[in-house]
């Protein structure tokens, strides 16, 4: 896949990525209201930024793969829409921003969501996305969709993700493609995986590290 990175792309990638260095040294606390499926890591709603940041954010590798991803599909002449559920840190998003693309975000925590466009506006990416809370199903039901790509990244529930899925194929534009995220987290999110597989509704499947 040949991908070119301007000088701005790649200010823009080591902007985010000493970001993250500051986030895995942050000291600050945020009170997280989760809508999905909970977490192993944290107990209770009072969370360290810096663990959020080590625990929960996805890493440069991924980021950086689903990056020259994008940018790709964009040389293509391809729309770009892309729509991202569970934006927590707000670090893959401005990823998403850097590739010129029309970037939704959509988050169940008020405080998460602030946190994250704090972050942006540090980076200067905050005009590009458009960041929404509340619940996805909420989010989804109000929305009218023509997204191209959606990376579903949170409520790592079997049921959920199915509803999620079923609803979001009615609202994605020819073409499009979903990113499910952790599908080898628990048994119901295997179970998930492969009832989707199962759907002629789709004309391509892939694993990719732990993603369908």
């Amino acid at each position: 896949m040949d991908v070119t990175f301007d000088n701005d792309l790649v200010n823009a990638i080591g902007q985010i990525e000493a970001l993250r260095q500051n986030l895995l040294r942050s000291s600050d606390c945020i009170e997280v209201h989760d809508c999905g499926a909970g977490s192993r890591v944290f107990k209770g709603k009072s969370r360290q930024v810096k663990k959020i940041a080590r625990h929960v954010l996805q890493s440069k590798r991924v980021t950086f793969a689903l990056l020259r991803v994008l940018i790709f599909w964009r040389s293509q002449g391809r729309s770009m829409k892309i729509l991202e559920m569970g934006t927590s840190l707000g670090l893959t998003t401005a990823y998403f921003a850097a590739s010129g693309w029309d970037v939704e975000t959509w988050e169940g925590c008020q405080q998460t969501t602030n946190y994250a466009r704090k972050n942006w506006k540090a980076l200067g990416c905050d005009g590009q996305i458009n960041s929404k809370v509340g619940t996805f199903m909420s989010l989804m039901e109000e929305s009218q969709g023509g997204w191209d790509v959606v990376f579903l990244d949170g409520h790592h529930d079997r049921d959920a993700t199915l509803a999620y899925v079923e609803c979001l194929k009615t609202k994605l534009n020819p073409g499009g493609a979903i990113l499910v995220d952790d599908i080898d987290w628990s048994k119901g999110m295997k179970e998930a995986w492969e009832k989707l597989l199962d759907d002629p509704h789709w004309n391509a499947t892939m694993k990719w590290r732990g993603k369908g």
